[in-house]
């Protein structure tokens, strides 16, 4: 994009980041509209895999998959050329499109699972105005997002005996939203420092969605503690993570042949704290100041 085009994209962020009420509403609808719309995405998707076969459908997502984020790596390369945390962003962004290839590979049982990377990718782009950190912004995204497969496990398959509560949908919605967060950091170039911050681990972990974060694990653990809450199928117990019982082994085969690991619940907890924590170092060394920036006068 050309300079008026950096321009554009500060004023947008700077509109949406003075507005906390209204665009805190606005991520609200866009998390319950993700989740009401699951069935009928999932419907939308299994139609296609039988008018096109999974393996064709497949083949189309990877290479959409692979466009769209080769096409967001060129827009920013303009960008990160004058950027003040380029070495910091390059590394990331690198870092992340790893992760996006390895779960690619590694969690996914069908490759239309894809679609949570764009959705949480503007998820992400829409919280990170409103935070202003990065793993702040990447830790609200996924707590939204296991908000979607709590719904989707306790609600929508509540009567299903062979599912479990996906953890590892809930790692490809935080990788999407660390991809969305990291390019709109770099379109946000011209109100971006770098610079020492002061933040560190006790304020982030001070943070509002780490807070809830650890209040929902420590109530997870008292239920653990006293029997109500189990990975596996138990009596008496209230909240069961594993309806489908224990895997065999490590790898698990599609219908169609694709192989992919299904995350316990300690392993994906695992997993998320360390991402979320990999991020939280950006915010020590990279400021973005959207307060005192001219805002858009339209969104």
């Amino acid at each position: 994009m050309t300079g008026k085009g950096e321009r554009g994209v500060v004023g947008v962020a700077a509109w949406w980041a003075a507005r906390p009420r209204l665009a805190w509403l606005s991520v609200a609808v866009f998390v319950l509209l993700n989740v009401l719309t699951h069935d009928g995405v999932q419907r939308i998707a299994a139609w296609l895999g039988e008018v096109l076969t999974i393996e064709r459908l497949s083949r189309y997502v990877t290479l959409a998959g692979a466009g769209a984020i080769l096409a967001a790596a060129g827009a920013a390369a303009t960008r990160l050329r004058s950027h003040p945390g380029r070495n910091l962003l390059l590394f990331y962004g690198a870092a992340t499109a790893i992760l996006l290839a390895l779960s690619y590979n590694a969690l996914f049982m069908v490759n239309t699972e894809a679609i949570h990377f764009p959705q949480y990718a503007l998820l992400g782009m829409l919280v990170f105005p409103l935070v202003g950190r990065f793993a702040e912004a990447i830790l609200w995204v996924t707590f939204f997002g296991a908000l979607d497969e709590a719904w989707q496990y306790w609600v929508l398959s509540n009567s299903v005996e062979f599912v479990y509560f996906d953890f590892n949908d809930v790692v490809l919605n935080l990788i999407g939203g660390a991809f969305g967060v990291l390019l709109l950091a770099v379109l946000l170039g011209p109100v971006t420092s770098r610079e020492p911050t002061g933040y560190g681990w006790r304020r982030f972990w001070t943070s509002p969605p780490a807070l809830v974060t650890a209040v929902l694990i420590l109530l997870g653990v008292g239920l653990w503690l006293v029997g109500l809450l189990v990975v596996y199928p138990s009596p008496g117990a209230w909240v069961v993570l594993a309806r489908a019982g224990r895997r065999a082994a490590f790898w698990a085969t599609s219908y169609w042949g694709k192989t992919a690991h299904v995350l316990t619940p300690l392993e994906g907890l695992t997993l998320v704290v360390a991402l979320v924590a990999f991020y939280v170092p950006l915010d020590a060394r990279l400021r973005v100041r959207l307060r005192g920036a001219p805002a858009a006068k339209r969104p």
